[in-house]
């Protein structure tokens, strides 16, 4: 019997998809685990601690924008392969700041990882998306989590570093830790699932039973809402829990209506166009809700 080629082809590609995505996270496992020996290395105190991880997170969010040209310009597989050696020198940058205890080494190499791991993640992601629709078959939730209620239980995974760096630094946790997963854990499915109605034919095609596939766009604009009501809430709850002050209180309230607002209006309106301009403004309230919480820990206790 004659094998089929481009049967074999994908079958190599999605089985390369996985072990790309098992190498992103087996590559923060190891120093993730260690920042506490990190800190100590470098004699860090804790909010200079936070501010050298800021460069990993900074880093992150500068190249997000870029990521996706330079896969449309370059390829998945090429992004995949700059981004992972991006994550690679930067470790060996982490590496070396933390043996000749410099913490500019340390900080550069903390923005390569999060820049290199921006790039490697969309590219991985666009690949994983295309062997999906070559296929013809269902496989972007073996990689991230299954279905609708995956995306829910991803976000919980997605929410855990913030649990696993706070007792890492203060070898403890409190409620504090505990409303900030909250709120990455609540922020996903309305972030997602307006993504998912912009894409609801491809997901449609590839029998992937996403909640607009399997339900009406007004059904799943009202879940956006509620799980955006109860965003907000959450993230107002997070002022009192982590003794926040005004500046966090008027910002998280400005933001939140304006999420608010929007997920009302593609409830009363769901199309594409606005499902899509309610994906992009989840992404920018998400990191202005925490570059304004570090500020304003900053102005509390300089």
């Amino acid at each position: 019997m004659n094998r089929d080629p481009n049967g074999d082809a994908l079958a190599r590609a999605r089985t390369a998809g996985v072990v790309v995505f098992a190498l992103n996270g087996l590559c923060f496992a190891p120093w993730v685990s260690r920042i506490p020996a990190m800190r100590d290395a470098l004699s860090l105190s804790t909010g200079q601690l936070g501010l050298l991880l800021l460069c990993l997170s900074g880093g992150a969010c500068a190249a997000m924008p870029l990521s996706g040209p330079a896969v449309h310009r370059l390829g998945a597989a090429r992004v995949v392969l700059l981004g992972a050696c991006g994550v690679g020198l930067g470790l060996v940058a982490l590496a070396v700041g933390i043996r000749t205890v410099t913490v500019g080494p340390a900080a550069v190499g903390l923005l390569l990882v999060g820049v290199g791991n921006s790039h490697w993640v969309v590219g991985m992601n666009v690949a994983g998306a295309e062997v999906e629709r070559r296929r013809g078959r269902t496989l972007m939730p073996r990689l991230h989590a299954a279905f609708s209620i995956g995306t829910v239980i991803g976000g919980a995974a997605g929410a855990v570093p913030v649990l696993v760096g706070w007792s890492a630094v203060t070898d403890s946790l409190a409620w504090t830790p505990v409303v900030l997963f909250a709120i990455i854990f609540i922020w996903t499915p309305p972030h997602f699932w307006s993504l998912a109605v912009k894409y609801k034919d491809d997901y449609e095609a590839a029998n992937v039973p996403m909640l607009p596939v399997v339900s009406t766009f007004t059904r799943t604009a009202r879940q956006i809402f509620i799980y955006t009501v109860l965003l907000v809430a959450t993230s107002l709850v997070l002022a009192s829990v982590g003794h926040l002050g005004w500046l966090y209180i008027v910002a998280a309230t400005g933001l939140g209506a304006v999420f608010l607002l929007m997920s009302a209006g593609l409830w009363r309106r769901a199309t594409p166009k606005l499902a899509m301009r309610l994906f992009s403004y989840s992404i920018t309230y998400l990191t202005l809700l925490f570059v304004v919480m570090a500020v304003d820990v900053f102005v509390q206790h300089r």
